[in-house]
């Protein structure tokens, strides 16, 4: 037996065997291999005695961080372990344990000030949890103050938390509410569940209140709601089944539902539930339906259902009508029937008057008569019908009170149909219209019959066409007459004016056959006539013995007419006391015969001015030159004077209007009409070329020399 003073030194001991110990404390760690049995030790005072206590000191102190505890080992591996540990709450004791392949992980630890907590797998966060000072159990957190009910708090960020209470197919499970512990007390609120009937019942005051089972929902008392939707049908049973509908922000404006001997009544109902007024009645056996009057007493609006007859102020529409289906209206002073567009600020009102039927536009009445009344149609007793009026004077009388009113449409029966229309206005001048009724079309047309002058209008928006004004005159196209207007005009005098904007104002056509187009007489005696005898070709003529005309043809030509026919020598263009200016041509004119010997071609007159040419020194001056150019004959007269030289080249003029032809007859000659001296010479033309040369009666040059200081003036013929 090993004895305690052979322990009494700080030597590491191995004891082997048993030792028996009256108390053991350990200061600082202690391995334990093998079993060590506990028999008693006392606490710390040394005053009270605990069977079996293991006690472990650390007399290091106390504070953050420190602690002891006992550790499990598997041979060298840590598997688990017990320690008290310093923390917030004081000395708390803490419990780990090691999964294979893991660390130590914490499981349970227990706080100074009482608190309880359970550990998840990884050992981190506490998911159940006692809070001693709260007398609070959370389960999935620890945080209980963050709730406003603390006692019992399940909490799971997840999407599924809850509470399973499992019992068995003939059980109960149950949640009881109480406030005492004697009595109803006991079960003052209850949730059950009955498993035997698949029953859910709802326990208040210690009574059942609601039950739910696989029929649906039944309620013990009344059920109050702020809305209730039924997905399904919804049944009241009783001999008498009522639902009140009760409006709480009004006074006495309530509604009662009442089946009630097969009938069915909606009724009005004081907030008291004392007074009712009957508003709708259904009789479930006929089929008839009945609306009463404001003091809910007498029904005034009946639909007797197997007469199929409606009755308003009456509930036996059948005395009128002879069985027949019928709508009666009854009411001792001009019965009506209203019809309001809420749009407008105006009724309309079909009015019984005595003699008559009325159809009225007017103000509504409210609570006393109807006021600014248009009386729209009238259909009195005797079958006239008057429209705007109700004293109709004819059949049918359209009578006016405005502007574009007392209109009469007969035609298709839609608004897009053709129909005529006639209309009476006022709008400043009095008017009539006749006119197709649908402007939807450009076929549509209107006559308009006004003060001093009628109009017709076609197209879709009815522009005017044509009128007849106040003088008779018919304008087309246009609304005032005169000939700087645009359209046509037929005066009532029997004249017509044409006017037409950047166009030819008059056209005429004739088919089939050649002849007159225009036919032009005088005092009822044809004097003219315009037209084709041939496509593509016109003439002009007069009428009646040698008579003349002009034929403008397809060939490039104008050809004289005499008597409607063709002529060859008989017209004269022009005469003695009354001539043509002018004539232009481009081409000839053939004078006394048609062959190609007759045609003068070319008329010309002008200036040509003479120049010298091939002069060494001289000059010439106070040079003129005229020419007439008949056909191709040229007549050039000239005059200048050589001024002083002793210039012995040949005299030659150039500067010819026309060039020379090119045959010797061409050539032509000169003739000297005026020399002052020298020798007399003659002249001819060089061919080709725009000059002539003088020379002397022998065929000598004459040279300037000659001429010194001398005038000539002469012609020169020649042809091109």
């Amino acid at each position: 037996m090993t004895r305690a003073r052979d322990l009494a030194d700080s030597a590491d001991k191995d004891i082997a065997g048993t030792l028996t110990l009256d108390d053991l404390t350990v200061d600082g760690g202690a391995n334990l291999n093998g079993l060590v049995d506990v028999l008693s030790t006392t606490d710390i005072s040394g005053t009270d005695v605990y069977d079996e206590m293991l006690r472990l000191d650390n007399t290091s102190g106390r504070g953050a961080g420190s602690g002891i505890g006992i550790s499990f080992f598997q041979g060298t591996n840590e598997r688990g372990r017990i320690s008290s540990e310093y923390d917030d709450a004081g000395q708390g004791l803490h419990f780990y344990s090691r999964q294979d392949g893991q660390g130590l992980r914490e499981r349970l630890a227990v706080t100074g000030r009482g608190d309880i907590s359970f550990y998840e797998d990884t050992g981190t966060t506490p998911k159940f949890h006692w809070s001693a000072a709260d007398e609070a159990l959370g389960i999935g957190t620890s945080s209980l103050a963050s709730y406003v009910v603390q006692d019992l708090v399940i909490a799971n960020t997840g999407n599924n938390v809850g509470i399973t209470i499992q019992s068995d197919t003939t059980g109960m499970g149950k949640i009881h509410f109480a406030d005492g512990t004697t009595g109803s007390e006991l079960y003052r609120g209850v949730v059950r569940y009955q498993h035997s009937t698949d029953t859910m019942d709802f326990w208040t005051g210690g009574a059942p209140k609601m039950t739910i089972d696989s029929t649906g929902v039944d309620i013990t008392g009344t059920l109050t709601s702020d809305g209730l939707t039924v997905d399904g049908d919804a049944e009241i049973s009783s001999t008498a089944p009522v639902l009140f509908f009760m409006e709480t922000d009004t006074t006495d404006l309530n509604i009662r539902a009442v089946l009630s001997s097969g009938k069915f009544y909606l009724q009005s109902l004081s907030d008291d539930k004392a007074t009712v007024k009957s508003r709708l009645r259904i009789d479930n056996a006929t089929g008839d339906i009945s609306f009463y009057e404001d003091t809910g007493s007498s029904p005034k609006f009946f639909w007797d259902a197997s007469a199929e007859s409606l009755g308003i102020g009456t509930s036996s529409p059948t005395a009128y009508g002879n069985s027949q289906t019928t709508l009666v209206i009854e009411d001792d002073g001009n019965p009506a029937i209203a019809l309001s567009d809420t749009g407008q600020t105006r009724d309309w009102f079909i009015v019984a008057l005595g003699d008559g039927l009325g159809i009225r536009y007017a103000d509504g009445g409210g609570s006393g008569s109807a006021s600014n009344i248009t009386e729209s149609a009238f259909f009195k007793n005797n079958g006239s019908v008057g429209i705007g009026t109700s004293s109709p004077i004819y059949a049918a009388d359209i009578k006016t009170s405005g502007t574009n009113n007392g209109q009469l449409r007969v035609g298709g029966g839609s608004t897009s149909a053709t129909g005529l229309l006639l209309e009476q206005t006022n709008s400043g001048t009095t008017s009539a219209n006749i006119q197709n009724s649908y402007y939807a079309t450009s076929a549509s047309a209107a006559l308009s019959i006004k003060s001093g002058y009628t109009t017709f209008h076609t197209g879709t928006s009815g522009s005017e066409a044509m009128r007849i004004d106040s003088s008779g005159n018919l304008l087309v196209g246009k609304t005032a007459a005169g000939i700087a207007n645009a359209g046509s005009e037929f005066s009532s005098t029997g004249r017509a004016f044409f006017t037409f904007d950047n166009g030819g104002p008059l056209q005429l056509n004739r088919l089939n056959g050649n002849g007159d187009i225009i036919e032009l007489h005088k005092d009822g005696v044809e004097v003219g006539s315009i037209g084709t005898p041939f496509t593509g070709e016109l003439y002009i003529e007069a009428a009646g013995a040698n008579s003349s005309g002009l034929l403008f043809t397809s060939g490039n030509s104008i050809q004289p007419r005499k008597n409607s026919a063709a002529d060859d020598g008989n017209i004269t263009i022009g005469a003695s006391g009354n001539r043509f200016k002018d004539l232009y041509l481009s081409g000839g004119v053939y004078l006394g015969g048609t062959g190609s010997a007759n045609k003068l071609d070319d008329y010309e007159e002008g200036t040509w001015t003479p120049a010298t040419y091939g002069a060494s020194t001289a000059t010439i001056s106070s040079v003129e030159g005229l020419y007439t150019k008949i056909g191709n004959m040229v007549y050039a007269s000239f005059t200048f004077n050589v001024d002083t030289n002793s210039d012995s080249a040949h005299l030659r003029i150039r500067g010819l209007p026309l060039t020379v032809g090119s045959s010797q007859a061409a050539r032509g000659g000169v003739i000297i009409g005026y020399q002052n001296s020298g020798t007399a010479c003659v002249g001819n033309g060089v061919n080709s070329t725009t000059r002539f040369s003088f020379f002397t009666i022998s065929g000598s040059d004459v040279l300037f020399s000659t001429f010194s200081n001398k005038i000539l003036r002469g012609v020169y013929v020649y042809s091109v």
